[in-house]
């Protein structure tokens, strides 16, 4: 009876070793065979597909787009870590994706506008706190559209002695303090659009994110997070010349 028990116990413990790593195979298995169907239909011929499966194409390109850290064709925008170093310049859209494949757009939604009098008047080139507060993060919707938190143009007072324009935006985002732990994800878009103009995933927290935007445009700044979800300090800063 002892060594029947004992067999018992022995295979409880056995199975039970075994099954962290049976879970892990099992994961890596359906994270392969997941993307193995984006794939397929990311590369299908769009033109030629019917109505529902250009669907399908459209939602798996953005998926893989959105798994990926990239600027649009012509932008340059790179990561810094706390102490300002350039860690990471983000390659150009065109350098990871097909030249069928389009930047995503997501919806305009409601968000802080940081408008001319924030910018101020009295220097010719300074740097500007446009955003400073708290924002809950929580995990992006397979499209990546988390609601845009603030807003900037990048020209100002047009037409007149005060005329500017944005040289640089940066974001980042610390939950509780930098080097805690955890990431997030940053984007960039234009706000007449809704196109990307920069998207950066899986973003150390309180590394930033900064880009040289385009002039004669609003750019809407959205977060998320997939490790941290709950309240993130947020700050934007913007290079005025």
């Amino acid at each position: 009876m002892k060594k029947s028990i004992s067999y018992v116990l022995t295979l409880a413990l056995f199975c039970s070793m075994l099954s962290p790593a049976i879970a892990v195979e099992r994961t890596i298995l359906e994270a392969d065979q997941r993307l193995a169907k984006l794939e397929y239909y990311a590369y299908m011929d769009l033109e030629t597909a019917d109505t529902i499966t250009k669907g399908e194409i459209l939602e798996a390109r953005n998926e893989i787009i959105l798994s990926e850290s990239w600027a649009a064709d012509g932008i340059y925008a790179y990561v810094s870590d706390p102490d300002g170093n350039i860690v990471n310049v983000l390659p150009q859209f065109s350098e990871l994706f097909p030249s069928d494949w389009d930047v995503p757009s997501f919806q305009v939604s409601d968000s802080i506008v940081a408008t001319e009098s924030n910018m101020g008047l009295s220097m010719a080139r300074a740097w500007h706190l446009l955003f400073n507060g708290s924002v809950w993060l929580n995990t992006p919707p397979s499209s990546g559209n988390s609601p845009s938190f603030c807003s900037i143009a990048t020209t100002g007072f047009v037409g007149t002695p005060s005329e500017y324009y944005i040289e640089t935006i940066s974001a980042w985002g610390t939950y509780n303090y930098p080097g805690f732990g955890g990431t997030y994800n940053l984007g960039f878009s234009n706000r007449s659009t809704g196109a990307l103009i920069v998207w950066q995933t899986n973003l150390p927290n309180g590394n930033s994110l900064s880009v040289r935007p385009p002039r004669n445009i609003t750019v809407d700044v959205r977060a998320s997070t997939f490790s941290l979800i709950g309240n993130w300090g947020m700050q934007v800063h913007a290079d005025r010349y």
